[in-house]
């Protein structure tokens, strides 16, 4: 209290109270899977990077709002989106809840998508025929189907998953049309159910779209 005389600890148990600064090296942020994801919030983002630490205060910050870190290893931090508006918003971490990661990744927030109603491609310049049921001819096994829908743009990793299947195929977004290309060899000649779509690769829409083929060879 007057800068000479020391408050002295002399017992095991009394040092082990005794608090303690921790020191770390900046921490870095290189990348985020998914790097996208619904204005709902709670996807859970990957941040790949490095120093990261468990501290007082782990915390990823998304634009001004905050969310706790729900689990970490040295270059692997997991994190919950909040709720946000559509767009982009920049990512930063915190080991202490004061000093913020300045790295410039970004984080795309979409609406909540959802498909309406599937269709093959119709006939060139005919406007609204893809629409329609029509036979088609898959060329080599492969079938393009338009996903028709709602709250498609901001997406970052679009896929489709077919009869749900396990597995997903890399789908297109037609931004001309606001609609998903999703061209496979997946179909079935014949009925064709729970048909869903994602915009980040991981979350997948819960419409249970049905699309009815008709094959010719």
């Amino acid at each position: 209290l007057n800068g000479q005389q020391f408050h002295h600890v002399n017992s095991t148990l009394a040092a082990q109270n005794v608090g303690t600064f921790g020191f770390y090296d900046p921490p870095q942020v290189m990348s985020m899977s998914p790097s996208s994801g619904t204005v709902l919030g709670q996807t859970a983002v990957t941040i790949f990077g490095s120093g990261f630490v468990r501290a007082f205060a782990n915390h990823c910050r998304w634009g001004n709002l905050t969310t706790r870190v729900t689990s970490l290893n040295a270059t692997q931090i997991t994190c919950p989106t909040p709720r946000m508006p559509v767009g982009r918003k920049p990512v930063e971490l915190t080991m202490n809840g004061q000093q913020y990661t300045s790295d410039n990744r970004s984080f795309s927030f979409y609406l909540d998508p959802h498909v309406h109603r599937l269709g093959v491609p119709g006939t060139e310049a005919e406007l609204g025929s893809w629409l329609d049921p029509k036979v088609t001819m898959p060329r080599a096994g492969y079938t393009m189907v338009r996903v028709w829908g709602s709250g498609f743009m901001g997406g970052t990793d679009y896929r489709c998953r077919i009869n749900g299947a396990a597995e997903s195929i890399a789908a297109t977004y037609d931004a001309s049309l606001d609609c998903l290309l999703c061209w496979s060899n997946k179909w079935l000649d014949g009925v064709n159910n729970a048909v869903e779509v994602s915009l980040n690769g991981r979350e997948f829409t819960k419409d249970n779209a049905t699309a009815f083929m008709n094959f010719f060879w």
